[in-house]
């Protein structure tokens, strides 16, 4: 990367990017593996405490307590499909990073399946990279954190470090 100036801004054009034209996609995802697992684990179980509230023997059907019944288990059945549905993969949002612009963008599919571009930056306004293990951090000027990303793939670790390596300063 050029040299800054004192306002953080940088040399007016970085030179022409040498690498592969192809943008790098990386999908958001949990920080832990685990996680995931965890909550469709604990979604299931409430979808299934729903359905037992009114099968199991014990259970008493007394006019009055129908309808705290029956809100409880609406409430455990919507919170179980919650659960389960929220690190599903059709959900996820995903970075490009394109090196043609020269910007990242988040992507978010909308209801009708096509991706909408719901935050642009381009790498001149980012401050620096830093790639630790299988997480890439991308830092603000000021040192703010924006985006911390898992990136388990070498191949894609690898294209991504070789194509924000001439943009961006790159830290260990």
């Amino acid at each position: 990367m050029a040299n800054l100036d004192h306002a953080g801004l940088g040399s007016p054009g970085p030179a022409a990017y040498a690498g592969s034209g192809t943008p790098v996609h990386v999908a958001f995802g949990p920080r832990f593996a685990v996680v995931p697992v965890f909550f469709r684990f604990i979604g299931t179980f409430l979808i299934l405490v729903a359905a037992a509230m009114w099968g199991l023997p014990g259970s008493t059907v007394e006019a009055d307590l129908v309808l705290i019944k029956l809100g409880a288990s609406l409430f455990f059945l919507f919170c179980g499909v919650a659960l389960v549905m929220f690190h599903h993969a059709e959900n996820v949002p995903e970075v490009c990073f394109d090196p043609i612009r020269r910007e990242l963008r988040v992507l978010v599919k909308s209801g009708d399946g096509q991706p909408h571009v719901v935050l642009r930056r381009g790498y001149d306004s980012l401050g620096r990279a830093q790639f630790r293990g299988n997480r890439v951090e991308l830092y603000d000027f000021d040192g703010r954190l924006l985006i911390g990303l898992r990136v388990t793939d070498p191949a894609r670790r690898t294209a991504l470090e070789s194509q924000l390596r001439q943009l961006v300063n790159i830290c260990n």
